[in-house]
């Protein structure tokens, strides 16, 4: 069977089963499916029903350069997302040419623009203290807090613990991150 012939989106149908096949999260699935919405709608000419054999490399640079001056939405993407759009659109690619859609590995050579750096704020000593006034009476809100501060866990992960992943002898918590990749935490003695 010639696959070529395939239009974009059924390609990208099938990508997704495949992904959903694998065991990719939910989130996983909606951002790739974002991304390709962001493709099939952009003003450089692909459609959903552009054979995805005739799709070539330019279109998609221009694509990709779109985003960081405004064709997506009529606002320019920041680095860190044209970077998260690149790495979606290659992994889709990149399956697309394994199963034989497409010729050619389509955004090969094209490396993501580097995120820009930002720093990350600290809470001072100062605003700690101010939230765990606020929560000093409420004992569920203190431990969440203390945890979370002792932790930095992210707020999913807070959500999703369970006391039954909680030893308070050793002081640690096993918690599920992102990616779904299990990780161990250390709980100081003021959450304990």
């Amino acid at each position: 069977m010639n696959v070529s012939g395939n239009t974009l989106r059924d390609a990208f149908d099938v990508f997704i089963l495949f992904r959903q096949a694998e065991g990719l999260s939910s989130r996983t699935l909606d951002w790739y499916k974002y991304v390709m919405k962001a493709l099939m709608h952009s003003p450089i000419g692909i459609s959903p029903g552009t054979l995805i054999g005739e799709i070539e490399n330019a279109q998609l640079y221009r694509h990709v350069a779109g985003l960081s001056i405004g064709g997506h939405g009529g606002k320019p993407l920041q680095s860190s997302s044209i970077n998260g759009h690149v790495r979606a659109l290659r992994a889709f690619f990149n399956w697309a040419w394994k199963e034989k859609y497409t010729s050619e590995k389509l955004l090969d050579n094209l490396r993501p623009p580097r995120p820009d750096y930002k720093e990350v704020i600290v809470l001072t000593d100062a605003e700690i203290a101010r939230i765990l006034i606020l929560v000093k009476n409420e004992p569920r809100s203190l431990a969440i807090i203390t945890v979370m501060l002792d932790t930095g866990l992210r707020l999913k992960e807070m959500v999703e613990a369970s006391l039954d992943n909680l030893d308070l002898n050793s002081g640690y918590l096993k918690v599920m991150g992102k990616g779904r990749k299990e990780r161990i935490v250390l709980i100081g003695l003021q959450a304990r």
